[in-house]
């Protein structure tokens, strides 16, 4: 049974640091369920309480201090599970900045840890106690990894008690390092304080109207930002149960994801945008277990382009099923603002508008009514308090003014404190200044957007648009009318980028690379470029140079599900794709 819903005017913030956060709620409620693990089927196989995460992490720490970790940082390799939390909590009781990543399955992924570990100067490796012979081998490979220890909770021993492992944390100190999701360029570490969490999760907890009477369901990654700061530390600091299920269990069957948040009456979840258009395509089997997700008050998503049709037909589909369109929560963040940067509240309606194509190429919103040139976009919420937010011309670092596509700029408490050892990086992402504002340092998000009626609108990636002829081609939208045009082919996912060379201008057109689940040769390859050639054509006015069919998730993608497009165009012309 949970408390009811906290009044207004009455929340405290229950600590500076995630370490006191965490004594003060193990104080409180120590024997109450925090944390819940499911197995594919939504059956409950293990759960923490706020006083066994607290004891447990308190004993691994204390072997961290003993092996002289304190003021280093370690890399966090775990799949889903309790091992990953108490890791995460005991790192941070030690003084040990960890550094949340997944285990790579390719020599190449191994490569690209290898660059993380050197970054952020490792000092150990902490993984489950059943994956501990593997990481070791899988490090032994790469002689810069091979040299660090492989520490385990079960294999050091349990370490009884709680008592202070005579470490002080203060609210500045780095809690967590990390890196970007690198969907533009290599991944940087970002440097994230006990601070910037709290504030964020405070912003995050009045948006969403979290409350002790509220329910996650997430089986999103816990080495992302949206994750672990969203699903794991958000019900920490409002104190509300949260239930977790494996990611691969939930790519490989959608359904899996509706079901546990119907049995566990779940009030909170969500995640990327492909999640929700996975449950529309594959829904659940006939004589499935029937669902009531009257329980889902906020369905959140993010993290990558939110699509006006997506919601709609995942609102369709579920309406028998109790799901209200009034629970679609849009909202936008990133790593370097430590997750929420705009959204709207939870009382508040969505918001979709229809604008001219052709005026948002050249940079310009029109208005318009809804049609086969139109472009429909999804809002993503206002910026929460103590955010500013600005809309800059990247190139003179002006406002980019009313009714003009520019840079989405951020400023406020929630912006982490830079990059690990990269000054230069760190001075321009995290010091721009806005003609007009000389006083106040802005992130650079990379983001293209507008602001309409006080809303944010994202329309795309600075570094992902394609120029030909003077004209903005947005890949997100070409690859939405791509995925829509091969429906029959049941496309995963798809990445557009520029046939030519940027560099020289010279872009004769584009590529579209394909998902598919079953392999396309001869006539079935024709049609399917000549349908995607004709759709794009009609729909953007851009020659469609190449169509390449990839077997289902091999498209590169980064740990937040996005397309890696620039990596895309590499492989492409390596012959690699």
């Amino acid at each position: 049974m949970h408390e009811a819903p906290d009044e207004p005017g009455h929340w405290h913030q229950p600590g500076q640091t995630l370490v006191e956060l965490l004594r003060n709620r193990a104080r409180d409620h120590a024997g109450e369920t925090l944390f819940g693990f499911l197995d594919p089927d939504a059956r409950l196989v293990e759960s923490l309480s706020y006083a066994s995460l607290l004891h447990r992490a308190t004993g691994f720490a204390r072997h961290f201090v003993s092996q002289g970790l304190s003021g280093r940082s370690a890399l966090l390799v775990y799949p889903q599970g309790p091992e990953f939390v108490v890791a995460f909590f005991a790192a941070n009781i030690a003084g040990v900045v960890p550094v949340p990543v997944k285990l790579p399955r390719r020599r190449e992924g191994t490569a690209a840890l290898r660059r993380m570990a050197a970054d952020a100067e490792a000092a150990a490796v902490l993984a489950a106690e059943r994956q501990r012979t593997a990481v070791a081998e899988r490090f032994a490979a790469e002689p810069a990894l091979a040299g660090l220890p492989v520490l385990s909770e079960q294999a050091e021993g349990e370490q009884a008690g709680a008592a202070d492992v005579g470490v002080t944390v203060r609210p500045a100190d780095v809690a967590l390092l990390q890196y970007t999701s690198g969907s533009t360029s290599a991944p940087k570490g970002v440097q994230v304080t006990h601070k910037n969490l709290l504030t964020n999760s405070e912003i995050m907890r009045e948006a969403l109207g979290n409350s002790r009477a509220s329910v996650e369901m997430s089986w999103l990654p816990m080495h992302h930002d949206m994750g672990l700061i969203g699903c794991v530390l958000q019900p920490l600091y409002v104190g509300f149960p949260a239930y977790f299920l494996s990611p691969a269990a939930v790519l490989q069957e959608p359904a899996r994801w509706l079901t546990a948040i119907s049995r566990w009456r779940a009030t909170l979840s969500g995640g990327p945008n492909f999640g929700y258009e996975l449950c529309v395509r594959r829904p659940p089997r006939e004589g499935s277990e029937p669902l009531d997700l009257s329980s889902w008050q906020v369905a959140y998503n993010g993290s990558e382009p939110i699509l006006a049709s997506t919601i709609e037909r995942f609102c369709d589909s579920f309406a028998a099923a109790g799901f209200t369109p009034r629970a679609f929560y849009p909202c936008y963040g990133l790593a370097e603002a430590t997750l929420m940067v705009t959204s709207r509240h939870c009382r508040d309606d969505l918001r979709t508008i229809a604008v001219d194509g052709e005026q948002i190429a050249r940079g310009s919103v029109a208005r318009c009514e809804p049609g086969p040139t139109a472009r429909r976009l999804v809002g993503s919420g206002r910026p929460r308090p103590g955010v500013r937010l600005a809309i800059a011309d990247p190139q003179t670092g002006r406002a980019a003014g009313a009714g003009r596509v520019g840079e989405i700029w951020v400023a406020g408490p929630t912006v982490a404190a830079g990059y690990r050892n990269r000054p230069e990086d760190t001075a321009a992402k995290f010091g721009a200044r806005l003609d007009g504002r000389p006083g106040t340092a802005f992130l650079r998000t990379g983001d293209l957007g507008f602001v309409d009626d006080g809303e944010l609108f994202v329309v795309g990636r600075l570094h992902d648009r394609i120029v030909i002829r003077g004209r903005n081609l947005y890949p997100e939208d070409i690859e939405t009318t791509a995925i829509t045009a091969c429906a029959r082919w049941e496309a995963t996912g798809c990445a557009v980028f520029a046939a030519g060379d940027p560099a020289t201008g010279d872009i004769p057109g584009i590529v579209v690379a394909v998902e598919l689940p079953r392999r396309v040769n001869g006539e079935g390859h024709r049609e399917l470029t000549g349908r995607l050639r004709e759709a794009i054509g009609l729909a953007h006015g851009v020659t469609v140079s190449d169509v390449v069919p990839v077997a289902r998730w091999h498209l590169p993608r980064t740990t937040s599900g996005k397309i890696r497009r620039s990596e895309c165009a590499g492989r492409y012309l390596s012959g690699a794709l």
